[in-house]
């Protein structure tokens, strides 16, 4: 069992990766990352501290890829309209377009507050894990092989 200050330190990280929906400037990365490589050399700091960077990377990557492809979506769609109702003179394929624009626009709203809403509860979910001492993995994060061995 590793030590109560141990714990207590990985609970503020996770609660303190919450600062970034208040105070954005990427806190949510700096702060876990910051108690990772300068908090006390444990098994138990190595596991939490690993698992909250990646986290946090991967919902910002997660973030990334939803944007640029409801925006590539989005372009496609709305110029294909819009293409089609100056051949066509008709305003039916404009609003298509715009109708399908709407539809990645909202897909992408969805994603967002997805991403916002597992940003939010995961941190707190492992800060009572890591109060109570519990190795936790935070959810959709991949395990990267170690000595050869797929995790």
């Amino acid at each position: 069992m590793d030590t109560t200050y141990a714990r207590r330190i990985h609970q503020a990280a996770a609660l303190g990766m919450v600062i970034d929906l208040v105070l954005p400037f990427f806190w949510s990365i700096i702060l876990p990352a910051a108690i990772w490589g300068f908090g006390p050399s444990s098994r138990f700091n190595s596991h939490h501290g690993w698992q909250a960077v990646k986290f946090q990377l991967l919902l910002t990557l997660y973030a990334i890829i939803l944007l640029a492809l409801c925006l590539i979506g989005m372009a496609v769609t709305s110029g294909g309209g819009a293409t089609l109702s100056v051949t066509t003179h008709s305003p039916i394929g404009a609003i298509g377009g715009l109708v399908a624009a709407g539809g990645f626009a909202l897909i992408l709203l969805c994603g967002v507050l997805a991403i916002f809403l597992l940003g939010l509860i995961m941190p707190l979910v492992a800060a009572g894990r890591a109060g109570n001492g519990d190795y936790y993995v935070y959810p959709l994060s991949f395990s990267a092989p170690r000595n050869g061995s797929v995790a």
